[in-house]
C-alpha cells in the first residue's frame, strides 16, 4: 500500500513543523540558560560588591571605638560575621534607604 502523493506531501508538512518546533524549543532552553547563568553570575558579582561594602563601613565603624576603649584580651569580643548571598544581603542592607550605598 503506497502513499497518495497527497499523504507524503502532508507528512513532509509535519514533519518540518515537527523540525521547527524542536529548534524554537532548543533555542529557548539555551536563552534560559542563559538568562539563568547571567542572573547567577549577576548575584555573585552583587554578593561581593555589598560585602566589599559591608566590610569597609564595619571596619570604619569598628575602628574608631577600639580607639577610644582600652579593654583586656578577655574583654573584647568578635562581631559575628557571616558570608551570605547577594539577596540575603540586599534585603537586609538595601531597605527604604541604605546608608552604605
Amino acid at each position: 500500500t503506497e502513499k497518495s502523493n497527497e499523504e507524503k506531501q502532508k507528512e513532509e508538512e509535519l514533519v518540518q513543523q515537527i523540525h521547527k518546533l524542536v529548534e524554537t524549543r532548543d533555542f529557548l532552553v539555551d536563552d534560559v540558560e542563559f538568562e539563568r547563568l547571567t542572573e547567577r553570575e549577576e548575584d555573585k558579582e552583587m554578593a561581593e560588591f555589598l560585602q566589599s561594602k559591608l566590610s569597609k563601613s564595619y571596619l570604619q565603624k569598628a575602628t574608631p571605638v577600639r580607639e577610644k576603649k582600652m579593654t583586656s584580651r578577655g574583654q573584647q569580643t568578635s562581631a559575628p560575621y557571616v558570608i551570605k548571598t547577594g539577596l540575603t544581603l540586599l534585603k537586609e542592607c538595601c531597605g527604604f534607604a541604605c546608608s552604605i550605598m
